[in-house]
């Protein structure tokens, strides 16, 4: 049951990340879609991605990454949910913080896919 729930978990973490580059795909296709991510990335760069609140949610992250590689030491082993959880925090912390990552089209959904798969990690990581 455990290796069920771990192997779901997995599927639906590539399953977000497939669907972040297709619509970032998408955008550079359609003129709808290219219209839309222009609002919304303005909007949340503007509204809800300070970088007040940038520097907190990179923060969190790293709160969970040294959650992570706690756990590793402690089972003194890694699990593949905390290794995934560990690529995840590394990658929403570079994506927070470096400016060239900001100019993508689907900025604000790839930091929500990334926010999504880093709590999948922790969630599989509790369970399994």
């Amino acid at each position: 049951m455990k290796k069920a729930i771990s192997y779901s978990l997995i599927a639906f973490q590539a399953l977000i990340v497939v669907a972040v580059g297709v619509l970032n795909h998408l955008g550079s296709k359609k003129a709808g879609v290219q219209h839309h991510l222009q609002f919304k990335r303005t909007y949340y760069l503007h509204h809800l991605l300070t970088p007040g609140c940038r520097i907190a949610l990179a923060l969190a992250a790293i709160l969970l990454a040294c959650y992570f590689i706690y756990d590793m030491y402690k089972r003194k082993r890694a699990s593949v949910m905390a290794v995934l959880g560990l690529v995840w925090s590394a990658a929403l912390v570079a994506s927070l913080l470096l400016p060239p990552m900001q100019e993508i089209m689907s900025y604000p959904y790839f930091i929500l896919g990334l926010g999504i798969n880093l709590l999948l990690s922790f969630i599989g990581e509790k369970v399994v």
